[in-house]
Order: C-alpha cells, then structure tokens, then sequence
C-alpha cells in the first residue's frame, strides 16, 4: 500500500540494481520535490494576491474599510455603507511567475536545477450590491440594508514546461502540467444596527479544481524507463464569512471577520500512476494502479481576522489587517478501493498582516500602496508526506485611479517574494525563492 505521493517517488526514483551487461545501471530521477511543491502550494499558503478593486491596491487590508464591492469577501458589514448601488468588475490581466529549485531533478548523478514559470489571465472578483429598506421601514428613511452576489476567484495557478537532463549516460525528459483554481460565488447581506455599528454575512459556495499530470521518460544504450502520474480532484463546499464594523470618533473604524470551516458538499478525485522498464529490449517490469473512487476534503482553516483604518473620503486613507489561521488537520484525500493510502495535511497556527494606504490626487486620482504576508502553515519541510517545501511570502501592491460621476476606473501591479526550503532529490532541504508579478485592471459602475 502506498500513499499518492509515496507511489510517486516510486514511479520517478527507479531500482538501483537493474544489471544490462554484467554492469551495474543507476537511473533515478526525482521530480518529487518541485512537484509536491507547486501541487500543494495552496494548502499551506492562504492569501496568494489581494482581490478587489480599492482593496488590491491598499495590499488587501481591508477589513475595516470594506465599503466597496470586494467588501462581501473581506468584511460584509462594510457593504451597507457604500453610497450608491454598483457593480465592479476586477481582473489580474497578467500573472507572471518566475522561481528555480535546487536540485530538484537526480539522473545517474547528474543534478539539475529546475525552473518554476507560468503565466495566466484571470479575472479575480465581480460582485454587484443593492442597498434597500425592509417593508417596516420608512419609504423617507435611510437605506440600512444592503444585498450583495459576488463572485470571486481568490486562487489560480497553472503551471506547464518540460526539462531534459543528459550526461554521458542517461538522457532523460520530465514534462509537469499543474492547475489548481478556486472560485467563491454566493450572496452577501449587510445591516445597519446604528449610526456607528454594522453587520453581515457572505454565503459562497467554495469550488476547487485540481490537477496535475507528470510524464519522465529516461534512456541508456541498454534501458528504457518511462512513467506517468495523473491526479484530478474536485471539491465543493459552503463557506461562510461574517463580519462586523464599527465608527469611531475621528474618522477611525475597526472591523472584524471570521470564516469558520466549510462545510462539504460534493467531490470526486481520480488517482493514476504507470511505470515501465525495458531491458535489452525486454520488458523488466510494468506497474499500473488506477482508482477512481477517491474522496476529497479540502477544507479550510477558521480564520479571524481584525483591522483598524482611519479614512477622510475621496482624501486620504490608512488601514491594517492581522489575520490569524488556526491549526488544521485534514485528509485530503481517501481512496475507497485501498489502491492508495490517504494522504493527510498538517497546517500549523499562522499569522498574516497586511497594510495600505490612499491617497487621492485633485479629488479624482486615488493613488494607492500596500504591503502583505503570505506565509507558510507547514509544520516542516518532510520527505513523504505532502509538505515537502516551506516557503514565505513577502508582497507589495500599487495602483492608480480615476474616479468620474458614476464611473471609476484602476490600473496597478502587485509583486510577491517567497523564500523558503524544499526538498531536494535526495530529501536534503535547499534554500528556495520565487516571484509572482501581477498586473491589476479593475472598474466599477455606481447606479
């Protein structure tokens, strides 16, 4: 019996005592590391860019502002104070990824580094809100509830390339195809209690997709080795955001947001595995495992999180989020004919910040800056389980605006670092960096 990611490093790292001609062969090829690594990636890091229109370019610390669209995601409350109705769209137009590991790749001795690249374009948040009174309120009275439907994707990574290692010896290829997207979609519902204090949900059905498909073939004059993994999952979930706000005196406002666990809904996944070798042009060995009866549960941690902003409309504005992520354990994945062990996740307590800033240019230009954290839950860099690589994030966002009558229109950037440890092919941990620039366009409509 063996877990998805033991049968893994089965498929890729070969017998060492396969004879072709009285000699001794040596072919192993370890892609686990960098593999494991761009997998799970979202399992141990939970904020990969800040979404929204203000809020993306303030580096998502939003929790106590809140009053605009992307609100439904960072703090329902803060919907009920936005001035007009609106619909916003935003869209990370250009997600570019650049990192190396280490030694990621082994054959016959040879060391490889292996490059981490991908592009992608993707729209991150629509949401659309109306205010209105309830029937017992006055047709004269102020507007104290808001109604929300959002749709957002808070995570989306693809990854595709291929990497040839050669020597004397051996000449081998891996070719690695990743994706792992999420979507939230589901309405929101704000009220004001009193002048000073708001409150409010958000329901979003959480659904994320996966998969990932690894191909390595590797050849000498005498032996053939070829293997092919394929994983697929789909996960879907109620998740559910509530939220409170409330003013202070001299323009300062705190804010507090809690997402307990999600509760499961539907899932299906589909593990594969192959390997091959030829000797001599004589079959060695062949192995297939397939099951397609796989469970998964990929839940969330509960997360907390408070801010404090201080904010002169169409002026000036400063704000800060902390948000605390509480230990979780989980299995992802349970496959039900027992080809395959389940494979579990330990994600530590973790701490993220963000903070950012607005400053708005003649009344109709806002220039905004932010900064946030994305830090790693993993316990530790281990061989054989799913965390295989620890890796920090540090980012900065920036975005400029113009705001006419009903219309606002906003162009930024936003740049992360990650450093860290992963696992090399030979389960020593290495030193690991990354980055991710994001180009930013959003726009919204105010009825």
């Amino acid at each position: 019996m063996k877990s998805a990611l033991g049968l893994l490093k089965m498929s890729l790292r070969l017998p060492a005592g396969l004879l072709a001609g009285g000699h001794e062969v040596a072919v192993a090829i370890s892609f686990t590391v960098i593999f494991s690594s761009i997998a799970s990636a979202t399992d141990f890091n939970y904020q990969s860019y800040p979404l929204g229109e203000r809020a993306a370019g303030m580096g998502g610390a939003y929790t106590a502002l809140s009053n605009s669209p992307e609100g439904t995601f960072y703090n329902p409350a803060g919907i009920i104070h936005i001035d007009k109705d609106t619909i916003s769209l935003s869209a990370n137009i250009y997600h570019w990824t650049r990192g190396e590991a280490k030694n990621a790749i082994s054959v016959a001795g040879t060391l490889a580094n292996l490059p981490v690249k991908s592009m992608q374009i993707i729209p991150t948040s629509t949401a659309y809100i109306k205010r209105f009174r309830l029937p017992t309120e006055r047709d004269d009275g102020e507007k104290k509830n808001a109604f929300a439907f959002s749709v957002y994707v808070p995570n989306y990574f693809a990854y595709a390339g291929d990497v040839s290692v050669s020597n004397a010896d051996v000449n081998s290829t891996v070719s690695l195809q990743v994706s792992d997207s999420t979507i939230l979609i589901g309405p929101s519902y704000a009220r004001k209690m009193t002048d000073n204090f708001s409150f409010g949900f958000s329901l979003f059905y959480h659904l994320r997709s996966f998969n990932r498909e690894l191909f390595y073939r590797a050849e000498t004059a005498t032996l053939f080795t070829q293997g092919y993994t394929d994983t697929e999952y789909s996960y879907g979930a109620l998740e559910a955001v509530a939220g409170a706000k409330y003013k202070l005196p001299h323009n300062l406002s705190l804010g507090l947001s809690v997402r307990p666990y999600t509760l499961k809904i539907n899932s299906s996944g589909k593990l594969y595995s192959s390997s091959v070798v030829i000797e001599n042009n004589v079959p060695q060995s062949t192995q297939e495992l397939v099951s397609r009866n796989v469970r998964t549960n990929l839940a969330t941690p509960i997360r907390i999180t408070t801010g404090i902003a201080y904010e002169k409309p169409i002026k000036y504005a400063l704000s800060g989020d902390i948000s605390f992520y509480l230990p979780h354990k989980f299995t992802s994945a349970h496959d039900n004919t027992g080809l395959f062990n389940d494979i579990k996740i330990d994600q530590n307590f973790v701490v993220n910040g963000n903070i950012g800033g607005e400053y708005y240019i003649g009344g109709k230009f806002p220039l905004r800056l932010g900064a946030f954290t994305n830090l790693s839950s993993t316990p530790d860099a281990e061989a054989g389980t799913a965390a295989t690589s620890k890796i920090d994030y540090y980012g900065g966002t920036f975005s400029l605006g113009y705001e006419m009558g009903h219309t606002t229109y906003n162009i930024g950037a936003q740049y992360a670092y990650g450093v860290g440890k992963l696992l090399d092919s030979g389960g020593v941990a290495q030193d690991f960096n990354i980055y991710t620039v994001t180009a930013l366009l959003s726009g919204s409509y105010r009825f």
